[in-house]
Order: C-alpha cells, then structure tokens, then sequence
C-alpha cells in the first residue's frame, strides 16, 4: 500500500480493534474524530444565510423571544450533529465491512482478473 492508503487502513485497524476493546465510549470519539478529519464541507451561502437571519431577528424579536429561539436552535443543531455522526459511523462501518469481505476473497486486483480473463478465452479456443 502507499501513502495515506497504509495510513488510513492502519488507523482503521487500530480504531476497530481498540474501539470494540474500550467499549462504545471509545469508539464514539473515534468516530467522531474521524469525521472531523474526513468530513469537511463548507457551506459559505448557508453560513451567509444564517447570518442575515441572526442579525434580522436581533433586529425584530424581544430578548425572551431571542432566548427561546437560540434553545430550540441550539437542540436543533445538537440532533442534526449526532445523526450525521451516526450517519457517518454506518458508512464507515458498512466500508469497513466491506473491506473484511473483499479481503477475506484476497484483495481485488484488476491485472489478475484480466489475465484470468486471458486464460479462460484461450481455454475455450483450445
């Protein structure tokens, strides 16, 4: 393997052995690091978006009306931070998994299948 590929599998082989070790907590952090890592999207006219809507309603709403926005925002933002890690965790699960199944077939290789491919045609010409 080479480069951040060895990386990666290397770190994915530590993070599942040493996360079914330590237990669901330990996992939860990996998980969450890796996303952190891996899933950087930036969103500039949604970030904007949200910026014009904030300084409207400092603008047209009453601090207790503020307080309870932010509250229900921040519950908001909290629920959409923890289905993307789960939705993030069963990808990489469902990769991970994936993974074992083609390794355990021996890893794929598309020279090989091709001079398979090679030898059955002369095979059947024979």
């Amino acid at each position: 393997m080479t480069g951040n590929h060895c990386n990666y599998y290397s770190f994915g082989v530590l993070l599942m052995a040493g996360g079914y070790q330590k237990g669901g907590a330990a996992m939860y952090d990996y998980m969450k690091a890796l996303q952190k890592r891996f899933d950087r999207q930036p969103h500039p006219e949604l970030d904007a978006q949200v910026d014009r809507v904030q300084a409207e309603l400092r603008r047209d709403m009453d601090a207790e009306g503020r307080k309870k926005l932010l509250r229900l925002l921040d519950a908001q933002n909290a629920l959409l931070a923890e289905s993307t890690l789960m939705s993030f965790t069963a990808g990489f699960k469902l990769a991970w998994g994936m993974a074992k199944e083609l390794e355990a077939d021996g890893l794929y290789s598309f020279e090989l299948e091709e001079e398979e491919h090679i030898r059955r045609l002369t095979e059947q010409d024979i």
